[in-house]
């Protein structure tokens, strides 16, 4: 599992965005609103990036 952090993640409203854009693609994650992350499968990884960046958020690899 990788995680990763997405510090301009502020409300549900924006945990719900990015777990909607993820599970659009069938990528499986959980996401902390209290830490900012969210964690992904390895292979996963590299995809989760793209689709939070497409969901208007800015990750930190």
């Amino acid at each position: 599992m990788k995680k990763i952090t997405v510090s301009d993640m502020m409300c549900n409203h924006c945990v719900k965005t990015i777990k909607e854009k993820l599970d659009s693609e069938d990528v499986e994650c959980e996401v902390d609103l209290s830490t900012k992350t969210v964690t992904v499968e390895d292979d996963d990884y590299e995809e989760a990036i793209k689709l939070i960046k497409k969901a208007g958020f800015t990750p930190q690899e």
